[in-house]
């Protein structure tokens, strides 16, 4: 994210053709939504997704601003500015995905605590912005991300670490007890199954029909979680790894290797990945994107 120490042209390149697909994929679903919101924007799930969405096309759309400002090295003008935006992104990147799997999780287990939860998760968050707001208020930032002095160095790794970190143990928890509880479910309470096949009695299913059937539920349901847990592995381990390793060699480790370059192109694709795995998951959201042929059939009809 810090592009300013990118030393390689065809990366930033590279990432400024991501960030633009990024910013125009994000918001063709954001129109999809808007032009479909009474369907689309009902439960909070719904509001949360769409709260993930924007967020990626902002994050997207700045960074197309920002990394044209690298090209010409404006960007160690507004170094602080940039450092905090792109913070504060990434921070709201995790919270959202972390609050999808709590929001699931709820639903499923029909928890009645929920605003507890949500009420502390904003505090968090919020503190959290606070802190990187107070962090690029009080030391310049050389590459538009990371700060240039101890101690805010030493604080804002916490921060990113410790979001990281805690985003995904509790992903995978919560999806690991979700498919659990799920599981356990359909077992106890075959009526459950039988909903799926249009019946309300399992009597009337044939028990090897349920039986496939079962399976298949809890293999949707596994398949999506790893699906969710994994893009964010993957797109943000390398930098992860990355900064753990300048934090552990010090000054000598050299900001400009090729494990950055990769790892920042790795972080840049999830402008992209995460709105594909959203509408791998939701489909009536996918199918609401495909505007012109829904209004074709409203037509038709």
């Amino acid at each position: 994210m810090g592009l300013a120490g990118v030393g390689h042209m065809w990366v930033i390149y590279t990432l400024l053709c991501i960030y633009a697909v990024g910013a125009v994929f994000n918001g063709w679903i954001l129109m999809a939504i808007l032009g479909d919101h009474r369907r689309l924007l009902q439960t909070r799930i719904d509001k949360i997704t769409a709260a993930l969405i924007v967020t990626i096309f902002v994050w997207a759309l700045g960074r197309v601003l920002i990394t044209a400002l690298v090209l010409f090295n404006v960007v160690y003008v507004f170094g602080n500015v940039i450092a905090g935006f792109s913070n504060i992104v990434v921070i709201g990147l995790f919270g959202l995905n972390l609050l999808l799997a709590i929001e699931r999780f709820i639903q499923i287990k029909d928890i009645h605590y929920s605003n507890i939860i949500y009420s502390t998760f904003a505090v968090v968050i919020g503190i959290f912005c606070v802190l990187i707001v107070a962090i690029f208020a009080t030391t310049p930032s050389s590459d538009g991300f990371r700060p240039s002095t101890q101690p805010q160095k030493a604080i804002w790794f916490v921060i990113t670490g410790f979001s990281y970190i805690v985003t995904i143990g509790c992903m995978l928890s919560l999806y690991i007890w979700t498919f659990s509880y799920c599981t356990k479910q359909f077992q106890r309470n075959p009526n459950l199954v039988a909903y799926f096949l249009g019946e309300h009695n399992a009597d009337a299913v044939d028990k090897e029909e349920l039986r496939m059937t079962r399976l298949k539920l809890e293999r949707q349901i596994l398949v999506k979680s790893v699906i969710i847990s994994g893009s964010l592995i993957i797109c943000y381990i390398p930098f992860f790894f990355y900064e753990l390793a300048g934090w552990v060699a010090g000054p000598n480790f050299d900001p400009n290797a090729i494990f950055y370059d990769i790892s920042i192109i790795f972080l840049t694709f999830d402008v992209c990945v995460t709105p594909s795995v959203v509408l791998y998951v939701r489909r009536d959201l996918s199918q609401a994107m495909l505007f012109w042929k829904n209004e074709a059939a409203e037509q038709i009809l």
